[in-house]
């Protein structure tokens, strides 16, 4: 009986092995990455110039499929070669056990399995970053490559933009734009979240402004990329509810867009680390930041109109400025009434009318010009909700019926008139909001203080859509955490079943004893991808399918090898 490890033999074998990998991880890789350029080729996100750089960055993640391949096809021609010319035979009957002959094999699958699972953690995220770059730089470059195939660009939050023309210009520094591009007749189409068409535009002229991400007031970063948009003399239809499409012209129209990084909103560009940091800090992603800092917005709106109506309960007056037309708004009432329609200013006494004052500083007139209107009902409304990087709350004050009682002002012609219909201020700002501490606010935080009893509807179906895209994120860390770790055991498991299914089949040809082992790599990777997206869709249950197949190849692989032990 043999003690001493035959250590030139198992170096033979290893040695073998290796030079069948590297050959076969090579051939597969290559093929695997040009395969993969095709599409954003033909569909001219990628441009000639860039398909060599692409290959060479697509090398490394593919790594991932083709390890699993190639190893069993190492193992399997490595052994097959072996067993075929007798080598193996001779070296049991010498008293090497089955056991020490699947060192090799055994070594190299923990080799691959480990280098394969740091390379999923570390590295690929980051090479999967740099490919898509390449295909997906900016909003400039994928609109000029629609515009060169005659197709629209479809953007994430659902708007459409297509164009007969795109040229690229050089924006001026001071506007603070990366980009900037000029459109000819141009098709600018928004769809809410269920694909129906909202509002639509066109114009023989736009121009598209692009900005970089920016930090937040709040000390988020959320990757937001905000694209200005002006259309010349648009005509746009409006479509609100079940009402029947207005048709709205105007000269110059000005539209703001916010498009989310993608890089920072997929789990798989992110690292472990960067997995693991999301579970505690989920508004990393700018998608889960968004839908908090909406959420942030509604809370704030609540508590914001319950300090009017106290307000105007104790002082019967709230204050208002306009920082951009410098001017004070002044609510004189009794308190806020709250109605499917909005807030509503109760009067002083029942069935009297509601003063309304402007105050404007720098008049051509005065110093200070005041206009006091008296308005038959007051709304208070928050602004509509804009998803900019930078944010405030604001409110629009609606005067129905409202008379110019006194003052002079820019408003000066309309005071001869009997009522104004409708007298507008927007952009409203309350000296007092609670919005900064609530977007400094954890994400828990904020769904615990949405859940106190006096929440209305909104905020409630605000704070449904964050629970239900953070329940979706945490499956998505989950199955992506799960599948590279799968691949990585696969990978270990496959190469010492290629092995002994050579052993196993050495009377039969090359290519049967390969299949044998490739049919079962290739289950476990169709089990594991299937088992990812069916986790993201259903949760634990798809990690049953996941793993299945490495389960089954594990008991596969025990069971042709005890076989053969107990031969």
């Amino acid at each position: 009986m043999m003690t001493r490890p035959p250590f030139r033999l198992l170096f033979a074998i290893f040695k073998d092995m290796w030079r069948l990998l590297f050959l076969t991880s090579a051939v597969l890789i290559t093929v695997l990455s040009f395969a993969i350029c095709i599409k954003p080729l033909s569909d001219g996100k990628l441009e000639a110039s860039d398909l060599p750089k692409y290959m060479l960055l697509a090398m490394l993640p593919m790594l991932a499929y083709a390890l699993p391949f190639a190893g069993a096809f190492a193992a399997s021609l490595t052994y097959y070669r072996l067993a075929t010319d007798n080598e193996l035979t001779a070296s049991q009957a010498s008293g090497i056990s089955l056991k020490r002959l699947l060192i090799p094999a055994l070594v190299t699958g923990l080799v691959l399995g480990g280098t394969l699972l740091i390379l999923n953690e570390q590295v690929i995220p980051r090479f999967l970053r740099n490919m898509e770059r390449l295909i997906t730089t900016d909003v400039p470059k994928m609109l000029e490559a629609s515009v060169e195939r005659g197709m629209a660009l479809d953007l994430p939050d659902g708007t459409i933009i297509y164009a007969d023309s795109a040229h690229r210009l050089t924006p001026d520094p001071a506007t603070g734009a990366t980009d900037q591009l000029v459109l000819e007749k141009m098709v600018l189409i928004n769809r809410d979240r269920e694909g129906n068409v909202t509002n639509e535009a066109t114009a023989n002229k736009a121009g598209i402004w692009v900005y970089p991400p920016e930090v937040s007031q709040d000390g988020t970063n959320r990757a937001l990329s905000v694209v200005a948009i002006t259309l010349l003399n648009s005509v746009a239809t409006q479509r609100n509810g079940n009402s029947p499409p207005t048709l709205v012209t105007s000269a110059k129209t000005e539209v703001s867009l916010s498009v989310p990084n993608g890089f920072k909103d997929n789990p798989k560009f992110a690292t472990f680390g960067e997995l693991r940091a999301l579970r505690t800090y989920p508004e990393r992603l700018s998608k889960i930041d968004i839908k908090r800092r909406d959420l942030a917005f509604r809370i704030a709106e609540r508590q914001m109109m319950q300090s009017l109506a106290a307000s105007l309960e104790t002082d019967h007056r709230v204050s208002f400025i306009r920082e951009d037309e410098d001017e004070t708004v002044i609510v004189r009432g009794s308190g806020l009434s709250e109605t499917p329609q909005g807030w509503i200013v109760q009067p002083l006494t029942p069935g009297a009318r509601i003063d309304v004052e402007i105050i404007r500083k720098g008049s051509k007139q005065a110093n200070t010009a005041v206009t006091r209107y008296a308005a038959q009902r007051v709304d208070l409304t928050p602004n509509p909700r804009e998803e900019r990087t930078e944010r405030r709350l604001k409110l629009k004050l609606d005067a129905w019926n409202a008379r110019a009682m006194s003052g002079t002002s820019v408003d000066s012609a309309l005071t001869a008139a009997p009522e104004l219909p409708r007298y507008t201020r927007t952009d409203l700002v309350f000296t007092s909001t609670p919005i900064n501490d609530l977007l400094r606010a954890s994400t828990p935080d904020l769904l615990t203080r949405a859940q106190s009893p006096n929440t209305d509807a909104a905020t409630r179906a605000s704070s449904d859509d964050l629970r239900t895209s953070l329940k979706d994120l945490s499956r998505d860390i989950t199955s992506k955490q799960n599948e590279r770790l799968a691949l990585a055991m696969t990978t270990l498991v496959i190469v010492i079943t290629g092995a002994v299914t050579a052993i196993r089949l050495q009377s039969r040809l090359p290519l049967t004893v390969y299949l044998w082992a490739f049919f079962p790599a290739l289950a476990c990777v169709i089990t594991i991808a299937g088992g990812q997206q069916l986790n993201r869709s259903i949760g634990s249950a798809g990690l049953l399918l996941l793993w299945s197949g490495v389960a089954v190849l594990i008991l596969y692989t025990f069971r042709v090898y005890a076989r053969l032990a107990r031969n």
